[in-house]
């Protein structure tokens, strides 16, 4: 029996909400036969089980070494990756007015509905998120090999490197062009602006690293049914794709903060800086001190910091640049009120 089926998929140049309850209904045009990114619209996508798989196997890194290398281990590795999806998805037949559709689409079982709990399908969603985003892009759309983003970056940026950043899940370059891709993947039930959202702030913390080197964002969205509607919803997918021009990059601004600062500054912010206390993460909380910037500069390069200071600052770019004719105090006195005491209540970040 052929293995062929269908998959719609929505293009579009930036993400949106929602589309509306069965919007598979609309497609009317198939995939057309172009190596690169179509034109923004619904298609139905016809490929085969075994491309499905074929991109789980390779989402990310090349297997070829891995084989040659620890066979047995890798074989394991790869019936890691293919054995979610024959235990969560099965085909099912549809109607279609597409002409060559397959007529067979994509759904949930009753094991995914019924026998497993909510971190297996978590555990699952990434899974999936990743085969079809490795589809989408290599298999439909002609990007070369896929890797993972913790692996190094385009431009081997050590910023690539850093777990704590948002970052995109792949990246790879496209014979045509040839321009790299930045990939976010994500897969979630109704996916919505929320998810896509993450993912896009995912992409632009990517961006942040690329030094103006012109590159595709890409976020890929695999949207999985309500579980009310599990037996009449298919599976389909979102392709948002964004062009990102070349250019230099923000004056003292290469990358992106890290999770650690502080994302939301303050109007008032010329003459304080941002400091967070080194306290369990429990009592943690943000506070100002007000501080001269040649006393931060010199107290910043020197390691006899009293322990009830000892925080990690973020100078704001107006502070620093400011100059003051007034000497700075010899001291600097921190109220209680600045840093957190145990029974004060302090917001966890």
């Amino acid at each position: 029996m052929s293995d062929r089926l269908d998959i719609p998929v929505l293009l579009r140049d930036g993400p949106q909400r929602r589309p509306s309850r069965k919007p598979w209904e609309r497609v009317e045009h198939a995939w057309p036969g172009v190596t690169g990114i179509p034109a923004n619209g619904w298609y139905l996508a016809t490929t085969t089980w075994r491309q499905i798989l074929k991109a789980a196997t390779e989402v990310g890194r090349d297997i070829g070494p891995w084989l040659a290398l620890t066979p047995n281990l890798a074989i394991n590795e790869l019936v890691s990756r293919i054995s979610p999806l024959h235990a969560y998805l099965r085909l099912k037949k549809v109607e279609t007015t597409v002409s060559g559709a397959a007529g067979r689409c994509l759904f949930v079982n009753a094991i995914h509905r019924h026998g497993t709990e909510r971190s297996a399908r978590s555990a699952f969603g990434y899974h999936l998120g990743m085969t079809m985003a490795q589809w989408a892009c290599a298999g439909m759309m002609g990007l070369g090999p896929t890797q993972h983003i913790e692996a190094g970056g385009p431009n081997d940026h050590p910023g690539f490197l850093d777990a704590s950043l948002p970052l995109p899940d792949l990246w790879g370059s496209h014979p045509v062009g040839p321009l790299p891709w930045l990939i976010e993947a994500k897969a979630h039930r109704c996916i919505g602006l929320p998810a896509l959202r993450e993912g896009m702030e995912q992409l632009r913390g990517g961006s942040a690293l690329m030094h103006g080197q012109p590159h595709m964002q890409v976020l890929c969205g695999t949207s999985l049914p309500a579980l009310q509607s599990w037996e009449e919803d298919r599976l389909f997918m979102t392709v948002d794709t964004m062009h990102v021009p070349g250019g230099p990059t923000r004056p003292g601004r290469t990358t992106p903060f890290p999770r650690t600062w502080l994302a939301a500054v303050p109007k008032r912010t010329s003459q304080r800086t941002m400091t967070r206390c080194s306290l369990p993460r429990s009592r943690r909380c943000w506070s100002t001190v007000p501080l001269h910037a040649e006393w931060w500069r010199t107290c910043a390069s020197s390691p006899s910091v009293p322990p009830a200071g000892r925080v990690s600052t973020v100078v704001l770019a107006p502070f620093l640049a400011s100059k003051r004719t007034k000497e700075p105090s010899s001291s600097v006195n921190v109220s209680s009120k600045t840093l957190p005491q145990p029974n004060s209540n302090c917001a966890a970040d």
